[in-house]
């Protein structure tokens, strides 16, 4: 086929989180209410704040995420988004490919999901692992060797990254086998059931009854089937079939993306729903296809028609007391954010971030400890992306900046966050307990002068070049000291920054083997897209401890960074996400247009205003684009 084919691709059951779709409900309330009449309890309440901690529980999780799913494609048909050639959904996702594609209603799709949940949930007791490392037919064969009778391949996500499926014990057992094979992994799933295994089919044979009731239409759209790979035929009857046979049937998931991409010639792909985990494997995988010479998309959700947004996440020096308290009070989504954030580090630290940052009474007072302020910094960012994008703004590239670039692993799904926030937190104690004090000093003159400066101070490092009239160093404070002194005697403007620390510099070299250790104890995950890192001055999608340990390190090359953005992006709109605005402040030194600098909140208070001002700021820039 030489067109090049799009598909919208649906996430399956453990993409579900709490606060998803929260922006969609209101949009939406006839379906809301649809859907709250089926189920017999609020569909809103359960998936933006699940008071009782239902989201996880398979009876709840399949009819809240396929209620998510749907009401994501249902916007984009609302916006005018041209729909895609090919519809595909990763186990429970399939209802809604098959939604999608008109086989039935959204009221038929509530009903089915929710006795599918409720079947599933009623199955024998089994477990589930992900086995990485290994291929399909390596796990194949060291389950015939274990004698492990019982477990069977559940989803064949990529071409090393398998779920079995079956009877709990064995499933235990079997991590035994994996685990002697050489840079191989076993990761047994929170789940209560054997989904996509023998132990239901006698779930299949009672959802094969309660199916009988049910009359469905031939998909408008090919929808490729979970347990073939294939499109589903135009009989409606072979739904049906489908949907009960999937139950205790394996999924076929790198079958799909690779007959998506070389049989269909699907060059771009949109996920609908939450998080972005089959964009991640999409991703990864056709990177390993034949080619030809065609050009593979690897960002999508990019709507072309309007200006690139580019989110940029600050780090440490942008912080405060009482940063974003406006917010904090009144805003539900940065709220909900934030104290996503403090109940993560309350668990790991002991202490409340919320109460640190909102509660000081005087806000003026010195805020520099680090276990302290790295993960405060990185909790406001991750607030406002969240506010950003419940307010319909979304990024379509990020920049980190020091500290920021771990908010970019989490929005690029390289890390989860509560993976981020350990880091974050247990970095700042690295620093504050095995390194000596120091401090950072911002200067406003030409790069010429920080030769001069670093011949005539021996203890100074260069920590960062933000734009070609100014330059931050690193030293002690007998060191800073000194070359104030001499700033003064020059007439140069310097700025002392709020940090107690000697970042990305020689005085944190005494923390790196622990820090190591430290990154070695993460998960890392492929990008979903990459990010543009000004500790590498490039696009990362793949980290390693190694990269971790450099962007904690490495002198920051804003200036550079936005330089190559500008080269490889028409006209990007930046957005500031940290508290100071200080990277919305530099940008006018490096591009031509200041007005696609935008900054959302300041240390001047009023952060409503602001942040109404930057959003009508931004609707300008699209709208005059359009």
């Amino acid at each position: 086929m030489d067109h090049q084919s799009t598909a919208w691709l649906f996430p399956g059951q453990g993409s579900q989180h709490k606060g998803m779709g929260e922006q969609l409900f209101e949009l939406f309330p006839h379906q809301v209410e649809l859907a709250d009449d089926i189920l017999g309890y609020s569909i809103r309440e359960l998936c933006v704040n699940d008071p009782e901690n239902h989201l996880n529980l398979t009876q709840y999780s399949q009819p809240a995420l396929f209620f998510v799913n749907a009401l994501s494609f249902l916007k984009l048909q609302q916006d005018g988004v041209k729909t895609a050639d090919f519809f595909a959904g990763h186990s429970l996702g399939e209802y809604n490919a098959l939604f999608a594609a008109g086989c039935f209603d959204i009221e038929t799709g509530i009903q089915l999901v929710r006795k599918r949940g409720e079947i599933m949930s009623r199955a024998p007791k089994g477990g589930m692992a992900a086995v990485l490392g290994l291929s399909l037919d390596e796990i194949a064969t060291l389950i015939r060797q274990s004698g492990l009778n019982n477990i069977d391949i559940a989803n064949i996500n990529m071409p090393t990254q398998t779920v079995v499926s079956g009877d709990k014990t064995e499933i235990l057992a079997f991590a035994e086998y994996v685990e002697q094979k050489p840079g191989a992994r076993y990761i047994p799933l929170r789940v209560s059931g054997a989904f996509h295994s023998r132990l239901m089919k006698q779930a299949a044979v009672e959802f094969d009854e309660f199916l009988q009731a049910f009359s469905f239409h031939s998909p408008r759209t090919p929808v490729l089937a979970n347990i073939t790979a294939q499109s589903y035929s135009s009989a409606p009857e072979e739904i049906r079939n489908t949907l009960v046979t999937q139950l205790s049937s394996s999924v076929y998931w790198l079958d799909i993306m690779t007959n998506l991409f070389t049989d269909y010639s699907v060059e771009y792909i949109r996920e609908v729903g939450p998080g972005q985990t089959l964009t991640r494997m999409w991703t990864e995988h056709v990177k390993t296809l034949p080619k030809g010479d065609r050009t593979v998309q690897h960002q999508v959700n990019r709507d072309t028609s309007a200006p690139a947004t580019v989110f940029m996440y600050p780090g440490q020096g942008s912080h405060y007391y009482h940063m974003g308290k406006e917010l904090y009070a009144d805003d539900q989504a940065f709220k909900r954010a934030f104290d996503q954030c403090d109940e993560i580090i309350a668990d790991l630290a002991g202490f409340s971030l919320a109460h640190i940052v909102y509660q000081q009474n005087n806000p003026f007072q010195d805020f520099n400890e680090t276990r302290a302020t790295h993960p405060a910094c990185f909790a406001f960012n991750y607030a406002m992306s969240k506010t950003l994008e419940a307010r319909g703004i979304t990024a379509d590239y990020y920049l980190g900046y020091s500290l920021g670039e771990y908010n970019c692993l989490v929005s690029t799904d390289i890390l989860d966050l509560e993976s981020a926030l350990k880091l974050v937190f247990e970095q700042g104690e690295l620093f504050q307990q095995l390194t000596s004090p120091a401090g950072m000093l911002a200067i406003f003159a030409p790069l010429k002068l920080l030769e001069q400066l670093l011949t005539r101070i021996s203890g100074l490092t260069l920590a960062a070049v933000n734009h070609d009239t100014q330059f931050i160093l690193t030293g002690s404070e007998h060191h800073l000291n000194d070359c104030e002194d001499f700033l003064k005697t020059e007439r140069i403007l310097f700025q002392r920054l709020p940090v107690s620390r000697g970042f990305h510099s020689t005085f944190i070299d005494a923390t790196k083997q622990n820090f190591l250790a430290l990154a070695e104890t993460l998960r890392f995950s492929s990008a979903s897209r990459p990010y543009y890192s000004c500790a590498t001055t490039s696009t990362l999608s793949e980290i390693d401890p190694i990269r971790l340990w450099s962007i904690a390190r490495e002198p920051v090359q804003f200036a550079q960074t936005i330089r190559m953005i500008e080269s490889e992006i028409a006209q990007p709109t930046y957005i500031d996400l940290g508290a100071s605005g200080s990277l919305a402040n530099v940008l006018p030194h490096l591009i031509a247009d200041k007005h696609r600098a935008l900054f959302t909140v300041n240390r001047f208070g009023n952060n409503l205003k602001t942040m109404a001002q930057m959003s009508g700021k931004f609707d300008s820039i699209r709208s005059c684009a359009a």
